[in-house]
């Protein structure tokens, strides 16, 4: 009987993941990428439907596109980003407009859609897939946590705080890509689809991904085709320090900024450490504000 349960509930959470996938016309083609295989996460739907949805205590997601906004969220609220990579934690975080989680660390359907739940409670959550996170199962888990948990792979540029903040999922490196196949890979294409869609910046604007851009300009990477931010905010492999709090003026270099884990910390080239926390962004004027907490 209970295997019986457990059975239907499964079919149930794949139908709504299936539906959910093809109302958003995303096909998650499969990919192969050196010697590895992967699904395509970040493909940008070709209609643009406008769509809302009651996230409760007031707020709706407000959804055009790909582009997105929180009502009822306050103006003056920051966002926060931080990172499952290392394991999650439930944040002990200020008022907040909403908290971008930047890689899911490889969790478990259940343990991903536990740990999302819980942050939720606190403010929206979107949830942004690394290359190690199973597509399916990081969809599934994300429905599973509720109408508070946004999936980064479907809506993709979020209007808070002042700021324009531009998720980037997955990563094109094939190093980074899980072996087991349903792993998340960026491709160029899709960046380069969202970037049109995009155009140019009016507000500040932060692109959050596992992936850094590339250093070799011989060699580029997807995340290279979306080039007109203000920050890059990186949570995957970055081996530089970062500033505790930092105010990026408009035509200022475009700094690549770690983002701190949840739960384990980050080691950086001075050699230091960057303790467990999360960043806070917000607009002040036309700077840009990073704060990094604890």
């Amino acid at each position: 009987m209970r295997r019986g349960r457990e059975i239907a509930s499964l079919a149930r959470a794949t139908i709504a993941v299936a539906l959910l996938t093809a109302a958003n016309g995303c096909r998650c083609r499969g990919e192969k990428v050196g010697d590895k295989r992967a699904l395509a996460c970040a493909e940008v739907a070709s209609k643009s439907e406008h769509k809302e949805l009651d996230l409760g205590e007031g707020r709706r997601l407000v959804r055009d596109g790909v582009r997105a906004t929180i009502s009822g969220a306050s103006a003056e609220a920051p966002v926060a980003v931080t990172s499952f990579e290392g394991g999650a934690a439930d944040l002990t975080l200020p008022a907040v407009s909403a908290v971008f989680v930047v890689g899911l660390g490889g969790l478990p359907r259940d343990a991903l859609a536990a740990a999302l739940t819980a942050l939720g409670k606190r403010a929206p959550v979107v949830a942004v897939m690394g290359p190690g996170d199973d597509v399916d199962g990081a969809r599934a888990a994300i429905s599973d946590a509720g109408a508070r948990v946004i999936d980064g792979s479907v809506a993709r540029a979020f209007t808070l705080a002042g700021v324009e903040l531009v998720t980037l999922p997955g990563s094109d490196d094939a190093a980074s890509l899980a072996d087991h196949g349903r792993g998340c890979v960026l491709r160029a294409d899709d960046v380069r689809a969202l970037a049109q869609l995009l155009g140019p910046k009016s507000k500040p604007r932060v692109s959050l991904s596992y992936a850094s851009p590339s250093r070799d300009p011989a060699r580029p990477v997807a995340t290279d085709a979306l080039t007109d931010v203000t920050a890059l905010l990186v949570s995957g492999p970055l081996d530089r320090d970062s500033p505790g709090e930092l105010a990026i003026a408009p035509g200022a270099p475009v700094p690549l900024i770690p983002v701190p884990r949840a739960r384990a910390p980050r080691t950086t080239s001075s050699p230091g450490v960057i303790a467990p926390g999360y960043l806070l962004v917000r607009a002040e004027g036309a700077n840009l504000m990073l704060k990094r907490e604890p």
